[in-house]
């Protein structure tokens, strides 16, 4: 079977996508990324064919303004970019990628709507995996307009469910989500492996992250963090993402290590406490692992992540643009203290979930109604 990952975004609509295309492989099935040329290497770091030729991080990129949390704008970033001008140029590169590669499955993010569009026009069944980990960020009412003119472009009818898709895929522990925004009905969850954990050492870890976009409109959120994080008897390891030069955060204490990228799986099984933007992968990569999150939400999901971290006891949040060094250190030496007991529960809950694998009949199947 040959399936074509689509993806709307930055890494964040990426990564959710790669455990499945890693299943389908390992199934001996085919599998092409399509998606922005600035973040397809992730593909071919994972062994998988991308169909647009990657474009190399551009490092030292300077950190822009720290601004205001504002999820109405956020809303409007969905309801214009993503099912807007986005869609349609998602819509049209998937359209010669089906063309050209004949794939039997699409399989995209919950927000590339414009690969949607172009699977239902070309007659490919399409499989949908959420990013989203809370839900909530696309409302029905903002995007029905500009679905409804892009599925016209297509001669597709203007009515069809949010996200038009043939079968959804959840890589998120159910409880997480909303209880006002339940799943879509059929939805499927599943879990990625997550390594076991491992031997703390003799302080504890705090790993500290404001991932691969937000990373670099952060202000001096960094420096007000690794203030606090310094102040505390903890190792800590700080990714500043490709394209922010570490050298920026320097000179720290030996205990801090700060570099551009570390693997996922390589820290969160020695990590106590997470410090992180609320982005869905890193929340949910934290909690699958039973550790706590200190939340410092800047936009998109983030807000939302938090309000659900908080709600499930799984650790904490701070105001990103006002929380001073001092408060952030309260607040990680009181989850180091005394861990919330909703992390573990959490990742009880993931480690019950079945495996990625699982999902791959299901997909399969999907292919052969084509």
């Amino acid at each position: 079977m040959r399936t074509l990952l689509s993806f709307a975004g930055g890494s964040g609509h990426l990564d959710p996508l790669l455990p499945v295309a890693r299943a389908l492989a390992a199934a001996g099935h085919e599998v092409a990324v399509r998606g922005s040329a600035e973040h397809v290497f992730r593909a071919r770091e994972n062994g998988l064919e991308p169909l647009v030729e990657p474009v190399d991080p551009q490092p030292d990129q300077p950190i822009q303004p720290l601004v205001p949390l504002d999820l109405d704008n956020e809303f409007a970033v969905i309801a214009e970019h993503f099912a807007g001008s986005a869609a349609l140029r998602a819509a049209e590169a998937t359209t010669r990628a089906i063309r050209e590669w004949r794939p039997e499955l699409v399989v995209c993010d919950e927000l590339d709507f414009g690969a949607m569009t172009a699977a239902e026009a070309a007659g490919v069944p399409c499989a949908v995996v959420l990013v989203i980990a809370s839900g909530g960020l696309v409302r029905p009412g903002d995007v029905a307009e500009p679905l409804r003119r892009l599925r016209a472009r297509f001669d597709l009818s203007a009515r069809r469910g949010v996200p038009p898709a043939d079968l959804v895929l959840s890589p998120f522990p159910p409880s997480f989500r909303s209880p006002a925004l339940p799943l879509p009905p059929g939805a499927t969850s599943f879990a990625r492996p997550v390594p076991p954990r491992r031997p703390r050492g003799p302080r504890p870890l705090v790993y500290f992250t404001l991932g691969t976009v937000f990373n670099r409109e952060s202000g001096d959120l960094f420096e007000r963090v690794l203030d606090g994080l310094e102040a505390l008897d903890v190792d800590v390891v700080t990714t500043t993402g490709r394209e922010v030069d570490p050298a920026l955060l320097a000179p720290r204490a030996p205990r801090i290590r700060i570099e551009r990228f570390v693997d996922h799986d390589e820290i969160l099984p020695r990590a106590d406490v997470v410090v992180c933007h609320g982005g869905s992968g890193t929340v949910i990569g934290a909690l699958a692992s039973g550790v706590p999150v200190l939340v410092l939400p800047m936009g998109a999901d983030q807000s939302l992540n938090a309000e659900r971290v908080a709600a499930l006891d799984a650790g904490a949040a701070l105001d990103a643009l006002h929380a001073r060094p001092n408060r952030i250190a309260d607040v990680v030496a009181g989850l180091l203290a005394d861990p919330p007991r909703g992390a573990a529960t959490i990742a009880n809950e993931y480690d019950g979930l079945p495996p990625v694998g699982a999902v791959v009949p299901a997909l399969v199947e999907l292919a052969g109604r084509s």
